[in-house]
């Protein structure tokens, strides 16, 4: 999208610090292709959007739960 307001900032909505994603959501609300960047977002697979923050809206991805080590899952013999 050529007037997105996230172009070359990479750095600043791919963050994970809480204020950086704050600035990211304020600057999606004032970018010409808000309408268009949310659309195309809702179209993905939810497992498919991209994390940090896009169209507004801040997507982390799901972390998996670490099993101890030895611990293949199910009830073994």
């Amino acid at each position: 999208m050529r007037n997105a307001l996230c172009r070359g900032r990479a750095e600043l909505f791919d963050s994970e610090d809480p204020a950086d994603a704050a600035e990211a959501v304020a600057l999606c609300q004032l970018c010409p292709e808000l309408d268009a960047c949310r659309a195309w977002v809702d179209r993905l697979d939810k497992r498919a959007r991209p994390p940090g923050t896009t169209a507004g809206r801040v997507y982390r991805p799901r972390r998996r739960e670490l099993q101890p080590a030895g611990h293949a899952g199910g009830n073994l013999p």
